[in-house]
């Protein structure tokens, strides 16, 4: 099945079958564009492809002017559509702008597995939010994963009660746990509040680090405003968490961060011994990166901090508080290096940061 959409002066919805109200008189109106869909018998749901032909074979030798013509157009189409798009709704609904973060661990089963982290106003839950009952359904949300095929590979709803319901600094938080099967993976995730005509989407797209095999690896990193207090009310990972998926901090505030560690070595004792080095580095224009005295005395600033650990298991779960009040404002980035002392050998994972 291959179905056409042409488009003439108007702005299409998307993820809708539906267009737009045609964009005003005394505004420029768009050419048109032509644009073809095509799904196999075998595709799920509304997973149509955008393609650029019809008519198989774009070769002018072997199709007729007309045709090349109109291939050509789609072309044109796809390159003008992909620029233009944009999200657009229907007068009644208003957009939340949701805060996500997607984090990669090693599953039970020894693969990759994600973790959505979300959160989004408390304000857009509306003035009767706190009478409401225990029972009530504060809001919704819903995550779908996909590989770089774009073949879905997980998907995920669920509703968050009044009871249920977590909030840090004024937002709504909460985690979700998808399956991953590549080193690729595209997610789209939505939450919607049941007071109100709200909507958050969100989408992007993650490169899953290596963490099969039998090698040394990390997860990623996750930060946070709080982790393994008696007050945090976000479980990932079996770990109690207040999750920062905003990756914003004020710098009188301490910068939590988790992550795990795999395939350490251990001794004749079964015991295993590592050093975890916290680097922090601002980040200038042109990608330039310049390390910062942030840790030490003020006398003895240094520009990492280096922990030794010691444990018994060949996996361990890390999480540490960092004073980076002496960083200033701006964007950081924070890199940690995690080193075998058995094997020599490491590893090192990096996340962006941004303080006030």
């Amino acid at each position: 099945v291959a179905p056409t959409t042409r488009v003439k002066g108007r702005r299409c919805r998307a993820g809708s079958s539906k267009v737009a109200e045609p964009v005003p008189e005394e505004a420029e109106a768009l050419p048109e564009m032509v644009f073809h869909f095509a799904a196999t018998p075998s595709a799920e749901g509304s997973n149509w492809q955008l393609i650029e032909s019809l008519y198989g074979a774009t070769n002018p030798m072997r199709v007729r002017w007309d045709v090349e013509k109109q291939v050509r157009k789609a072309r044109m189409s796809i390159r003008e559509g992909f620029v233009t798009d944009r999200h657009t709704w229907d007068g009644e609904v208003k957009q939340v702008e949701p805060d996500v973060y997607v984090a990669f661990f090693c599953g039970e089963a020894g693969g990759p597995v994600g973790e959505l982290y979300y959160g989004f106003p408390v304000k857009r839950l509306g003035k009767r939010f706190e009478a409401l009952p225990d029972t009530a359904v504060v809001y919704e949300y819903g995550l779908a994963a996909y590989d770089s095929t774009w073949r879905r590979v997980d998907r995920v709803l669920g509703e968050v009660s009044r009871k249920d319901f977590v909030e840090v600094k004024e937002r709504g938080v909460g985690s979700v746990p998808f399956q991953v099967l590549t080193d690729s993976v595209q997610v789209s995730f939505f939450v919607r509040p049941f007071s109100g005509s709200f909507l958050g989407i969100w989408k992007g797209r993650g490169r899953v680090p290596e963490l099969s095999g039998t090698n040394l690896s990390m997860s990623s990193l996750v930060l946070g405003f709080s982790i393994g207090s008696e007050k945090d009310k976000v479980v990932s990972r079996g770990v109690s968490m207040s999750p920062n998926p905003s990756l914003r901090f004020q710098r009188k505030e301490p910068v939590y961060v988790y992550f795990e560690v795999y395939n350490l070595t251990p001794d004749e004792g079964g015991r295993t011994a590592y050093r975890v080095e916290y680097t922090v580095a601002r980040e200038e224009r042109f990608g330039v990166e310049r390390l910062l005295s942030v840790f030490g005395a003020k006398d003895k600033p240094a520009t990492a901090v280096s922990l030794e650990r010691r444990g018994e298991t060949p996996v361990v779960k890390e999480f540490v508080s960092l004073d980076l009040s002496r960083a200033g404002r701006g964007r950081f980035l924070l890199k940690v290096r995690v080193v075998d002392e058995h094997a020599g050998v490491e590893v090192e994972r990096t996340v962006e940061l941004e303080l006030n």
